[in-house]
């Protein structure tokens, strides 16, 4: 976190608003949060389309209660829309660093390499690039290494609440992230992860893991159905 908002604050070039954030994230993002700090529901996007229905959509992220802190946050700094998308990523960024490190230590990783893993992971270009592209990566990655964490847990320990509960949260707000087809890849990757450690593991239990799959299929089943995905 130090080092993206360093770059943040030290660069001008650095920026997580250029292109398809810039475009059409930010506008409908910004002003949906605004509209639920102020009680209001967003019920369309008045930007695109004669008013398309904005929460259906699963494009921006709408419903996702970690857009509406960010934007919360910024309210209270009295900062201007432009710093709502490097908030996000900066949080995200965090989660997803300490998601990681944790789930590299629950595999059994030592603690420097588990640090250097989670660093190298939330630093890498790709992800930093296609966070500028996409403000919902960042996102992404944190909770579906949050998801890993509670599934591996849960097959290491299958009558854990707690890894239950963290399984089931971070898989309930993969849904409602901002790109219904990538939160139908991370339903698919945390099901063949469970699938793969509890097999490797071997643990009794695959029926949980089946039933992940099973439920990510049909979720691609009723996108391809339902014509889902980026608007």
């Amino acid at each position: 976190m130090l080092l993206i908002g360093g770059s943040l604050a030290l660069d001008p070039d650095v920026s997580f608003n250029p292109w398809d954030n810039f475009e059409q994230f930010l506008p409908n993002l910004w002003t949906s949060q605004q509209r639920l700090l102020h009680g209001e529901f967003p019920h369309w996007n008045h930007f695109q389309n004669m008013g398309q229905v904005v929460h259906r959509l699963g494009s921006y992220g709408v419903l996702y209660p970690g857009y509406t802190l960010c934007a919360l946050l910024v309210n209270l700094l009295g900062m201007g829309p432009n710093a709502l998308f490097p908030t996000i990523a900066l949080l995200h960024a965090g989660l997803a660093g300490a998601f990681s490190y944790l789930l590299a230590r629950e595999l059994g990783a030592r603690p420097a390499f588990a640090f250097l893993a989670s660093i190298s992971l939330v630093l890498s270009g790709h992800v930093l690039y296609l966070t500028t592209v996409s403000i919902f990566v960042m996102a992404y990655l944190a909770w579906t290494a949050a998801a890993l964490l509670g599934l591996a847990r849960l097959v290491e320990r299958p009558a854990s609440v707690s890894a239950f509960l963290l399984a089931a949260a971070s898989l309930a707000l993969l849904l409602h992230l901002g790109l219904t087809d990538r939160s139908v890849y991370s339903w698919v990757a945390a099901g063949s992860f469970a699938l793969g450690y509890d097999a490797w593991a071997l643990r009794v239990g695959l029926w949980l893991a089946g039933l992940g799959l099973a439920t990510a299929a049909g979720v691609v089943a009723w996108q391809r159905a339902s014509g889902g995905g980026r608007s």
